[in-house]
């Protein structure tokens, strides 16, 4: 489940993504304000949205009023320090699924999260049910059209926490353990050595759709990879042993699990390129982990992570480096004192940049001077 938290206030904006990482929820995004949440709401599909009402540039009530316009289904939480009549009037109207007001404790924002993703779980549900119904309706499929499918009793097709896993695996690219889960449920539901397949197109159309769904969660487009889910479910349907149906899952998987992380890895690129032009343009500037991934939009101990996959370095390491390399070439240029092109590197404190230039290039600014003039 993808979360987009706005607010224009950073440690309002960290301290809610730290209280919904304390809730279990990682895969969150963040907006500095109504205009930067749209781009990334009509891009990225969040299934959330936790947003401040009062924000320079677009409120949250001119957010949510253009994203009706766009027709995209996202649940709009309002966090407010405001106990406003108005805006909570206004919110209600245009569809908000919750007002909160701040502060806001972890257990209040609970409560609202628990709410918000049964509401979607419910919502799903009922999609789910129409696809199905659309399934028997178009397919001609002697299996699809059995009666109402019943699989064994009292048992529900796939549990909530089961989505969440499956999502979870495939956000933290777990190949085998995706495999696994899938087929654990399956085997939750043999009779014998086969599986009577008439009882199972339900149970494979549940997890075609789930498939899909995280698929549009992660920016990957499942029609497009994967082909038409009705034609998909039908060919899954022909299967009536677990090896074989484990056999499906697992090309299929592959191919995901290829296109999510080509997409992740461009990404990735992308935004560590917009991080390293940021250095670069503000190289005289105090630059720290945190202001480069408010830059970039993550939180500052994902930018870590990523910023050290693909660099191969740390970030505090980049920075150093690349400050030690652009101060050589001011010295190069023999116009400036070593104290001047510490400041014009955003080191102001002289000790501090001869000791990191001494301990990168193994000289002091002054010898290195003399060196290359």
């Amino acid at each position: 489940m993808l979360i987009l938290v706005v607010d224009d206030e950073m440690p309002a904006r960290q301290s809610m993504v730290n209280m919904l990482n304390k809730l279990g929820y990682t895969n969150i995004l963040e907006a500095c304000d109504g205009i930067e949440a749209i781009d990334i709401i009509k891009t990225e599909k969040p299934s959330i949205v936790l947003a401040d009402i009062r924000m320079p540039e677009m409120n949250g009530i001119d957010l949510l009023n253009n994203i009706k316009t766009f027709g995209i289904d996202t649940l709009f939480i309002f966090v407010s320090g405001y106990d406003l009549f108005e805006y909570a009037q206004k919110a209600v109207k245009l569809g908000a699924f919750n007002y909160l007001l701040k502060p806001l404790s972890i257990e209040e924002l609970k409560e609202a999260m628990d709410s918000a993703v049964e509401h979607f779980n419910k919502t799903y549900k009922q999609t789910f049910n129409d696809l199905l119904r659309q399934l028997s309706n178009n397919i001609n499929n002697k299996y699809v059209l059995e009666n109402t499918v019943t699989l064994k009793e009292n048992k529900s097709i796939i549990s909530f926490k089961t989505e969440q896993e499956l999502f979870h695996f495939f956000e933290s690219n777990n190949f085998s353990s995706a495999l696994a889960l899938i087929s654990n449920v399956y085997e939750s539901f043999v009779s014998g050595d086969a599986i009577a397949v008439p009882n199972f197109s339900k149970l494979n159309l549940h997890f075609i759709l789930l498939l899909y769904r995280i698929l549009e969660q992660l920016n990957v487009e499942p029609e497009n990879l994967l082909g038409d889910e009705f034609l998909l479910c039908n060919e899954l349907n022909t299967l009536s042993t677990i090896e074989t149906i484990t056999e499906w899952y697992k090309s299929k998987l592959d191919i995901c699990f290829n296109a999510i992380n080509e997409k992740r890895d461009s990404a990735n690129r992308k935004l560590i390129e917009k991080a390293k032009k940021y250095i670069k343009d503000n190289i005289s500037m105090d630059i720290t982990l945190e202001s480069v991934s408010e830059h970039v939009h993550m939180s500052p101990s994902y930018f870590s992570k990523i910023f050290k996959d693909e660099t191969g370095d740390n970030f505090v390491n980049y920075v150093s480096v690349y400050r030690v390399e652009i101060a050589k070439e001011l010295l190069r240029e023999g116009i400036y004192k070593s104290t001047e092109v510490g400041k014009m590197v955003g080191i102001h404190n002289t000790k501090y940049f001869y000791k990191l230039f001494k301990k990168i290039t193994g000289l002091t600014p002054s010898q290195y001077r003399r060196l290359s003039i």
